[in-house]
């Protein structure tokens, strides 16, 4: 009956305030001495996570990993201090890890492979484009079973991890005394627990005589007879994506020949993004929409087909009286000058 009124009280504190904290002595390096782990998980709005600290019971040094972040983002970056990967401390960072850390893969899986590739290989274009945003990833075409998207995460260098993350490191997210190494953290149950999408299983959306498209709740991907490849996923630090990954960001997919066109929320904001993508190469662009052109108009209005459709070989965007208009054909042309 104790622990029972024990859990009932910590659960109304979590109720009320968001968090739950624990403390645990223990000696962690069999060093003779007992150890403190304190560990805390709080979660907010749209930001939440755990973050635990060990301390040394000798030298009372503190050391710490936390996964705390934004819901909307679908990789994390969690650094790792040089000092917590010294040999000495390598049983105070296991604890650490199993903590704060999903499982460990050794290599990326695709879907995270594409967007690795694409955060190398994306471009800002000028104002004479008809994009403003090009990803060239190189993908290539994979045969076998399609390895479906997981949460996990991989070892990698200081130097790959700060292009995968530059906002963070231009505000100090690598400061001074961090390890050579961090962990890239990819959150890709995300793209099955969506409003849309609860069970870990593609959709196929559409198809044509050489392709078969699929989406999941955060990205598209396609067949082509034995073969697959990924053709997009949204990841904040890259292309946008929902305020939470709860809500799904892929909402209508279009297959045009050897094109797709894919229409991504942003909720809650009401603006979205158009990108159209050559399947075989695999290069893509985001399509450069003024939204100020609708002014007047509440864009959380738009009906499906208003909010984007393809009718005589144009990409329409908006209501009939006041349609933006992408002609394939040039469109296509303008991207395929990206190779």
């Amino acid at each position: 009956m104790k622990n029972l009124l024990l859990l009932f009280f910590c659960l109304q504190f979590f109720a009320a305030y968001g968090q739950l904290a624990s403390v645990t002595n223990k000696d962690y390096n069999a060093d003779g001495i007992d150890d403190t782990l304190k560990c805390s998980f709080e979660v907010g709005g749209n930001f939440g996570g755990r973050d635990c600290q060990l301390i040394d019971g000798i030298t009372q040094k503190k050391f710490g990993l936390t996964n705390y972040g934004c819901f909307c983002k679908i990789k994390q970056h969690v650094k790792v201090s040089s000092d917590l990967l010294k040999p000495e401390n390598k049983a105070f960072l296991e604890i650490l890890k199993g903590e704060i850390l999903p499982v460990q893969k050794q290599v990326a899986d695709p879907s995270l492979q594409w967007l690795i590739d694409c955060t190398y290989t994306s471009q800002t274009t000028g104002s004479d484009s008809d994009f403003d945003l090009v990803f060239k990833p190189k993908s290539k075409w994979r045969k076998g079973a399609i390895e479906l998207p997981s949460t996990y995460y991989v070892e990698m260098p200081k130097d790959s991890l700060a292009k995968l993350f530059p906002d963070a490191n231009r505000s100090g997210g690598q400061g001074e005394g961090e390890g050579d190494h961090g962990f890239l953290v990819y959150y890709g149950d995300t793209h099955f627990s969506t409003n849309s999408n609860t069970e870990a299983n593609l959709i196929e959306v559409t198809g044509n005589g050489a392709y078969k498209v699929f989406q999941t709740g955060h990205g598209v991907l396609v067949k082509k007879e034995e073969a697959y490849k990924w053709l997009f996923v949204s990841d904040n630090d890259l292309n946008g994506s929902p305020g939470k990954l709860r809500w799904a960001s892929v909402a209508q997919v279009v297959l045009l020949e050897k094109h797709v066109v894919i229409e991504q929320t942003l909720a809650p904001d009401a603006h979205y993004n158009i990108y159209v993508i050559d399947i075989e190469t695999g290069i893509g662009g985001r399509l450069r929409i003024d939204f100020d052109y609708f002014d007047g108009i509440e864009l959380n209005d738009l009906s499906y087909k208003e909010r984007f459709s393809v009718k005589d070989n144009v990409i329409l965007i908006g209501p009939k009286h006041k349609q933006l208009r992408f002609p394939l054909k040039e469109t296509k042309q303008n991207l395929e000058r990206f190779k």
